[in-house]
């Protein structure tokens, strides 16, 4: 995902909006590795800031293939991430350049861009790969699997007999049923 500078590189202030649209292909995330149903939408302002920077502002969306962790069931995943970097023009032998009037104290990585073009593509993939939520659920009322036989428990209840409890409770459920022994009248 590149977007041309070429235009605004000169002026310092001047900036450029732009959508993009591109396929990006999987994207990994806390061990799972979840695939891309569309193309990733990105909506970017490029401002020039001076002494060859430029901050790039913006917004991704992407839609994922997921399982869901409770019923396994497959669905769609929408996921909107924005994100921010300053980009600093590189050096043109390729070697890394240290940011202009930046000494990366904000401990964030240093960004370049070489010639016309800034490469958001690292940024709006990591961006997106962060705003993924660590449970992955079809829908908040999702009912899951039956620990017992498996089934769906979104299709239906099961055929299961109820599962008998907690035996380390056992006592308080004599204090419920009615008509117990040492009953006051």
């Amino acid at each position: 995902m590149r977007i041309d500078v070429s235009t605004i590189k000169d002026t310092k202030g001047a900036s450029v909006e732009v959508q993009l649209s591109e396929a990006m292909g999987s994207l990994s995330a806390a061990g799972r590795e979840l695939t891309c149903s569309g193309p990733v939408d990105v909506r970017a302002k490029v401002t020039n800031t001076g002494h060859g920077a430029m901050l790039v502002q913006g917004r991704a969306r992407a839609s994922l293939e997921a399982a869901c962790d409770r019923c396994l069931a497959p669905f769609d995943l929408d996921v909107v991430s924005k994100f921010e970097g300053h980009y600093w023009k590189g050096r043109e032998d390729g070697r890394p350049a240290r940011a202009y009037g930046g000494d990366g104290a904000d401990g964030g990585d240093e960004l370049e861009y070489h010639g016309d073009f800034v490469d958001i593509g690292p940024e709006v993939r990591e961006n997106l790969a962060l705003a993924i939520p660590i449970r992955l659920v079809c829908s908040e009322e999702c009912r899951g699997l039956c620990p017992s036989c498996g089934k769906n428990l979104n299709e239906g209840p099961c055929d299961c007999p109820a599962p008998p409890g907690d035996v380390r409770l056992a006592g308080l459920l004599d204090l419920c049923r009615p008509g117990r022994a040492g009953d006051r009248d």
